[in-house]
């Protein structure tokens, strides 16, 4: 897959805020659209999607082939059809997330571990939805695409984007749905007439988790001591060495604690 530079702090101008510890888990959920459209219509050929709402996805493919969108001598072949376009849409961050199994109160406050990372991670549904649009100017492209489409969305679609924490890499989970429109009207008619530009409508959801690092009522401790201790027989007990092990066993018959 190709290295998507669309992430980059530096492409993203940075931050106002201090983002040590935020988990961007809408950028990674873009990677991981780009990385699954790509598989799925355009393999190896990931220029052929462009982030970009409906209403602008001619002119940004224009600047994507690097040519320029004001020249109106430009011809279809400046589009380079096939391509899909795709963007979160207006409104379309929120956490209406219709899976009830996924709203989960103590998740949400008190996390869950993760023994690879050594640290609890709080997490919350989100639902993430997208205008998409293919476009081609060949019949048997449309025909394809759309009855592709509708294959890929008889069976549910999980993806796992992935967001590096602490140094490692952690993979969420998100759910795709797909609602796609055959041969669809865009704005654009001129650029549709004369060059017999056809559409399909792929709006799409995806639904996964903001990702919060729970740091508080929560530690690991290296050592414990037990104010029973002395009341267990327990003799020549060192404190000084946090990862000595001492193992008890519980005997219910008698009541006994035996180590």
């Amino acid at each position: 897959m190709a290295v998507r530079e669309v992430v980059k702090d530096r492409i993203l101008g940075g931050s106002f805020h201090d983002t040590t510890n935020f988990r961007n888990v809408i950028f990674s959920s873009i990677l991981a659209i780009y990385d699954y459209y790509e598989a799925f219509f355009f393999p190896g050929e990931p220029e052929r999607l462009v982030y970009s709402l409906t209403d602008f996805a001619f002119r940004r493919r224009l600047q994507t082939q690097k040519l320029n969108p004001a020249d109106n001598s430009l011809t279809i072949n400046g589009l380079n059809l096939p391509f899909m376009s795709f963007a979160i849409r207006p409104g379309g961050i929120s956490q209406d997330v219709d899976r009830p199994s996924w709203k989960n109160f103590p998740l949400e406050r008190e996390g869950m571990m993760d023994w690879t990372l050594e640290k609890k991670l709080r997490l919350s549904p989100l639902r993430l939805e997208f205008e998409a649009t293919y476009f081609t100017d060949r019949t048997l492209d449309m025909h394809w695409a759309m009855l592709s489409v509708l294959w890929d969305y008889t069976l549910e679609t999980l993806m796992k984007p992935k967001i590096e924490i602490d140094g490692v890499e952690f993979e969420n989970i998100a759910a795709l749905s797909i609602n796609a429109s055959y041969n669809d009207s865009y704005n654009e008619q001129e650029w549709l007439e004369r060059n017999k530009i056809q559409a399909i409508t792929l709006d799409f959801s995806l639904d996964t988790f903001m990702i919060k690092d729970q740091n508080s009522t929560f530690g690991i401790p290296q050592s414990v001591l037990f104010n029973f201790i002395h009341n267990q027989n327990i003799d020549n007990v060192d404190f000084d060495n946090p990862d000595e092990v001492y193992t008890a066993v519980i005997d219910h018959i008698h009541g006994d604690v035996i180590w």
